[in-house]
């Protein structure tokens, strides 16, 4: 079973780094390091994406490594994600669609008295995947003509995130966990402009490629509900709080500028990517022993989003609050008996900031979970996500997110009893 499982995960590893380019479609992935990604996971999806405080032993969550506490059998997760992205703005609407998978993760409890389990994976960080045209009429300045011309822009690639970290739980009191996390990707942007056979075409394209180191940290604290509050058939009172950091992305730059007479590489060189923190934290709770709620804030600065010291004037500050509920129908029984249903809602501001204005998003989401063995489950969660609007003189973007995924336990490690 273990040969079978590292066989997998190293088959999936292999072709997550190939196909991560492949992305949404949204325009705005033009700014930063593109859309941003919380989670690869169809559990967190369905449930507002974060649940910083939420504790489960049959999952491992990347927003909080002192989560991984409770795993009490060796787990490996991946998932794969499909978007649709309507957009419309005063005067036309497209669709686009495209499917990716989302990463891996792996963990092993090692120790489960003391809440000790290693995990490691690899997950996107950002995505970009973007195409969007502007057809420019006819002009003329005194005896000079512009002809007719067509501007297309596309851009691809993102950021990932190779992560290797550990939990530890100190009684019934905290649980610690903490990773080292390693980011690295590409990011191609291309600009075209076609004069329909009536000039001289031009191709211009830049790729970044970069890597850097940073880390994780977390706590989730232990039940409070009986000495903090004492609310009937409220139980499983936690908090939790995890906070990233990514030191300087050391960053290889290349301009290529192409056209129907030459081909040149006009420059070469290398700088600095500054990330912004981010900060989460969250509450979680359990209503009659089967619901599960969470509620969480999320703040990550991307005004500070600096490249070469040059910061970008569309990027503002990510404030984001999710609400999400879990229920259970039991624990133990047949597959019908072991469903887990899950939904959630989310607001917040984006990272992006538009002729001054930022744009804020507002999600919902719901999932489920379909028992296919014992520790062993099919999940699946889908979001909707407005972002935009086109009273302010911008596109609203209606995106559509499907992520399916599959999480396997098993039990490779038991301590002989003596």
């Amino acid at each position: 079973m273990m040969k079978r499982f590292f066989v997998l995960a190293f088959l999936t590893a292999l072709f997550c780094t190939q196909v991560l380019d492949a992305q949404t479609q949204s325009v705005l992935n033009r700014y930063g390091i593109g859309n941003l990604e919380y989670s690869y996971s169809a559990r967190k999806a369905g449930m507002g994406d974060l649940g910083t405080a939420v504790e489960d032993k049959d999952y491992i969550s990347v927003s909080n490594p002192a989560s991984w506490n409770l795993i009490n059998s060796s787990r490996f997760e991946f998932g794969t994600i499909f978007n649709g992205l309507y957009v419309k703005d005063n005067s036309d609407s497209r669709f686009y669609s495209k499917g990716y998978f989302s990463g891996f993760v792996f963990g092993v409890p090692l120790y489960s008295a003391w809440g000790i389990t290693a995990a490691a994976g690899i997950i996107p960080y950002s995505t970009i995947g973007y195409e969007a045209k502007t057809e420019v009429a006819a002009s003329s300045v005194g005896t000079t003509v512009v002809p007719a011309y067509t501007v297309t822009s596309k851009g691809d690639g993102g950021v990932s995130k190779i992560f290797f970290g550990s939990s530890y739980r100190y009684k019934e009191v905290i649980s610690l966990g903490a990773t080292l996390d390693y980011y690295f990707g590409n990011r191609t942007y291309k600009s075209q402009i076609d004069f329909n056979g009536s000039g001289t075409n031009s191709q211009f394209s830049r790729s970044y490629k970069g890597q850097g180191v940073g880390g994780t940290f977390g706590f989730i604290s232990g039940d409070v509900s009986r000495s903090l509050l004492q609310f009937p058939n409220v139980s499983g009172l936690k908090f939790g709080a995890a906070f990233s950091f990514i030191s300087s992305l050391n960053t290889d730059s290349v301009l290529i500028t192409n056209s129907n007479l030459f081909a040149d590489t006009n420059s070469y060189g290398s700088g600095k990517i500054e990330m912004p923190l981010r900060l989460s934290a969250g509450i979680s709770f359990k209503l009659y022993d089967k619901y599960l709620m969470s509620l969480d804030y999320l703040y990550q600065d991307w005004s500070g989003y600096t490249v070469n010291s040059a910061s970008d004037p569309n990027l503002a500050a990510v404030s984001k609050f999710s609400l999400g509920s879990e229920y259970r129908v039991a624990a133990d029984g047949g597959a019908w008996d072991r469903m887990i249903y899950r939904c959630g809602v989310s607001y917040g501001s984006s990272p992006y900031k538009i002729n001054g204005s930022q744009i804020n998003e507002l999600g919902l989401s719901a999932g489920l979970s379909v028992a296919v063995a014992r520790d062993n489950y099919l999940d699946l969660g889908i979001q909707y996500l407005r972002r935009g609007s086109v009273t302010d003189n911008f596109i609203q973007e209606n995106l559509i997110k499907v992520t399916v995924g599959v999480s396997l336990g098993e039990l490779w490690v038991q301590r002989e009893e003596r």
